[in-house]
Protein backbone atom coordinates (compact mmCIF):
# COMPACT_ATOMS: atom_id res chain seq x y z
CA UNK A 1 0.00 0.00 0.00
CA UNK A 2 1.54 3.38 -0.91
CA UNK A 3 -0.98 5.65 -0.24
CA UNK A 4 -1.90 6.50 3.79
CA UNK A 5 -5.50 7.58 4.08
CA UNK A 6 -6.02 10.39 6.61
CA UNK A 7 -9.32 11.76 7.40
CA UNK A 8 -10.13 14.69 8.84
CA UNK A 9 -12.81 16.30 10.55
CA UNK A 10 -16.52 16.84 9.59
CA UNK A 11 -17.33 20.17 10.43
CA UNK A 12 -20.85 21.95 9.62
CA UNK A 13 -23.12 24.78 10.09
CA UNK A 14 -24.40 22.72 13.26
CA UNK A 15 -20.91 21.98 14.83
CA UNK A 16 -19.76 25.89 14.33
CA UNK A 17 -22.73 27.09 15.49
CA UNK A 18 -22.77 24.97 18.65
CA UNK A 19 -19.19 25.38 19.29
CA UNK A 20 -20.10 29.78 19.11
CA UNK A 21 -22.51 29.35 21.53
CA UNK A 22 -20.27 27.17 23.91
CA UNK A 23 -17.93 29.80 23.66
CA UNK A 24 -20.24 32.45 24.18
CA UNK A 25 -22.46 30.99 27.16
CA UNK A 26 -19.23 29.27 28.65
CA UNK A 27 -17.42 25.96 28.62
CA UNK A 28 -18.14 24.73 32.11
CA UNK A 29 -21.96 25.01 31.21
CA UNK A 30 -23.17 21.35 32.07
CA UNK A 31 -26.11 21.59 29.66
CA UNK A 32 -24.73 20.61 26.81
CA UNK A 33 -22.91 17.49 28.38
CA UNK A 34 -26.62 16.52 29.65
CA UNK A 35 -27.87 17.64 26.26
CA UNK A 36 -25.26 15.42 24.28
CA UNK A 37 -24.63 12.25 26.67
CA UNK A 38 -28.70 10.85 26.16
CA UNK A 39 -28.42 11.68 22.51
CA UNK A 40 -25.32 9.98 21.57
CA UNK A 41 -26.54 6.89 23.44
CA UNK A 42 -29.75 7.06 21.57
CA UNK A 43 -27.59 7.00 18.43
CA UNK A 44 -25.45 4.34 18.94
CA UNK A 45 -28.63 2.11 20.49
CA UNK A 46 -27.31 2.39 24.05
CA UNK A 47 -29.27 2.92 27.53
CA UNK A 48 -26.06 4.90 28.40
CA UNK A 49 -23.38 7.44 27.16
CA UNK A 50 -20.67 8.82 29.05
CA UNK A 51 -18.47 12.24 27.91
CA UNK A 52 -15.54 12.75 29.22
CA UNK A 53 -13.01 16.26 28.75
CA UNK A 54 -10.20 14.42 26.44
CA UNK A 55 -9.35 10.70 25.30
CA UNK A 56 -6.92 10.12 28.05
CA UNK A 57 -9.65 10.28 30.75
CA UNK A 58 -11.59 7.83 28.28
CA UNK A 59 -9.15 5.55 27.96
CA UNK A 60 -8.50 5.67 32.10
CA UNK A 61 -12.22 4.79 32.32
CA UNK A 62 -12.29 2.25 29.33
CA UNK A 63 -9.17 0.43 31.52
CA UNK A 64 -10.97 0.60 34.73
CA UNK A 65 -14.25 -0.85 33.19
CA UNK A 66 -12.39 -4.18 32.05
CA UNK A 67 -9.98 -4.55 34.92
CA UNK A 68 -6.59 -3.23 34.37
CA UNK A 69 -4.91 -3.58 37.58
CA UNK A 70 -1.27 -3.22 38.86
CA UNK A 71 1.06 -5.81 37.13
CA UNK A 72 -1.33 -5.87 33.74
CA UNK A 73 0.71 -5.73 30.99
CA UNK A 74 -1.35 -3.67 28.04
CA UNK A 75 -0.03 -3.53 24.10
CA UNK A 76 -0.05 0.25 22.78
CA UNK A 77 1.57 1.31 19.01
CA UNK A 78 4.66 2.48 19.12
CA UNK A 79 3.51 5.64 17.64
CA UNK A 80 1.14 7.20 19.68
CA UNK A 81 0.66 10.46 22.20
CA UNK A 82 1.71 10.28 25.77
CA UNK A 83 -2.11 10.42 26.80
CA UNK A 84 -2.40 6.79 25.06
CA UNK A 85 -0.11 5.08 27.54
CA UNK A 86 -0.22 7.46 30.75
CA UNK A 87 -3.63 5.99 31.71
CA UNK A 88 -1.90 2.58 32.14
CA UNK A 89 0.39 3.70 34.20
CA UNK A 90 -2.45 5.34 36.57
CA UNK A 91 -3.56 1.83 36.94
CA UNK A 92 0.14 0.77 37.57
CA UNK A 93 -0.51 -1.85 34.35
CA UNK A 94 3.05 -2.17 32.12
CA UNK A 95 2.32 -0.36 28.77
CA UNK A 96 4.16 -2.65 26.30
CA UNK A 97 5.28 -0.62 23.23
CA UNK A 98 4.55 -2.78 19.34
CA UNK A 99 6.01 -1.89 16.41
CA UNK A 100 3.71 -0.98 14.03
CA UNK A 101 3.39 -1.52 9.93
CA UNK A 102 4.70 1.52 7.96
CA UNK A 103 2.33 0.64 5.28
CA UNK A 104 -0.74 1.12 7.26
CA UNK A 105 -0.08 2.43 10.60
CA UNK A 106 -1.72 -1.23 12.45
CA UNK A 107 0.45 -2.65 15.19
CA UNK A 108 2.97 -5.44 14.03
CA UNK A 109 3.47 -8.58 15.72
Amino acid sequence: MDKKIMAGPWITELEIKTVEEMMRNGWHNYDYVEKFEPEFAKYHDRKYGVMTPNCTSAIHLMLLAIGIKEGDEVIVPEITWTGTAAPITYQKAIPVFCDIDPNDWCLDP
